[in-house]
């Protein structure tokens, strides 16, 4: 007789990825050719290595063809990398990174560390989770950490058109019919809105240039104070009437540290092409902010929520 049934059941024991196809391959040993497949839970992680034109992308395309809930990620979208490493990725969900060298050389060397450190926890606790990575490397050493040691698997891509060596084998790869590409994060960044009786610190390195384009884009709800130019401190803050914007590089904040303690409990921060160094400058804090392209800037509440965000 069949067992009853369990009165609890755990989303991560069932959503696990399904068998994925590779393709053909040659058993000499047995004189016969059987059909490859990747199977996540058997497999483990899955490293794709070969040279430049080997078919990696086309590999991981393979993959994503076949999987029911995948995270393509890569270079061309960094920002969308790093999100999807730092916050929770839905169980069952196969994730597939493109060139990690590539994507790893787009970040400064705080982001690449903590990204490198979210991806081997991924890798360490995902599969309890039916999350698995495959991962394309060239194959080098540039950024070679520990986590090469927690891929199970490895797929040697071969110089010739879709031949590859699996577990030993030789096997003709079968084709991908789509990139495995999302969308890109920064299509999805608003503009910033300044909200009256609410206090603003911008850290940028070119605070004349952007007090004069944000002045020219602003509505009569907006008071902006250049810090680099105060000559005493203001006596007001805040105001229930407009946004008070206080904007200055660096060096101004610094040289205004009593004007900054006094806005620090509640002022939104907004940090406009700012380096790691140049934000623990200001916040006196070692968090790492998200990854952002240049052109973006990073907004971070009184209450220490994150967003990327537009400035004009």
């Amino acid at each position: 007789p069949l067992p009853s049934l369990s009165s609890e059941v755990a989303v991560s024991d069932h959503c696990v990825p399904a068998p994925l196809l590779l393709g053909l391959l040659d058993e000499p040993e047995d004189q016969r050719q059987s059909v490859a497949h990747y199977v996540p839970a058997r497999d483990g992680h899955l490293l794709l290595t070969g040279d430049q034109g080997s078919g990696r992308s086309r590999t991981l395309s393979l993959l994503a063809d076949q999987a029911l809930i995948t995270k393509p990620l890569g270079a061309h979208d960094a920002e969308g990398a790093w999100d999807a490493l730092t916050t929770v990725i839905p169980d069952g969900t196969l994730v597939l990174i493109d060139d990690i060298e590539a994507l790893l050389a787009t970040f400064t060397l705080e982001h690449r560390d903590a990204f490198v450190e979210a991806l081997m926890a991924l890798l360490r606790t995902g599969p309890s989770r039916g999350i698995y990575l495959v991962i394309a490397s060239h194959g080098g050493a540039l950024y070679a950490t520990a986590w090469m040691a927690l891929m199970k698997s490895t797929l040697t891509l071969g110089p010739a058109a879709g031949r590859a060596t699996w577990q030993n084998h030789a096997v003709q790869l079968a084709l991908g019919e789509r990139p495995p590409q999302g969308a890109l994060a920064s299509a999805s960044v608003s503009k910033v809105l300044w909200h009256p009786g609410q206090p603003f610190v911008v850290v940028s390195p070119r605070p004349r240039l952007r007090l004069a384009e944000l002045s020219a884009a602003a509505t009569a709800a907006v008071h902006f104070t250049d810090v680099g130019r105060l000559e005493s401190q203001p006596l007001q803050i805040t105001s229930e009437d407009s946004a008070q914007v206080f904007i200055g590089d660096v060096e101004d904040w610094q040289s205004q540290y009593s004007l900054l303690a006094k806005l620090r409990p509640h002022a939104t921060f907004i940090f406009d092409d700012c380096s790691p160094a140049e934000v623990r400058a200001v916040r006196r804090s070692r968090d790492v902010l998200p990854h952002t392209q240049r052109g973006l800037a990073v907004s971070v509440t009184p209450e220490g929520a994150m967003s990327r965000v537009r400035l004009t």
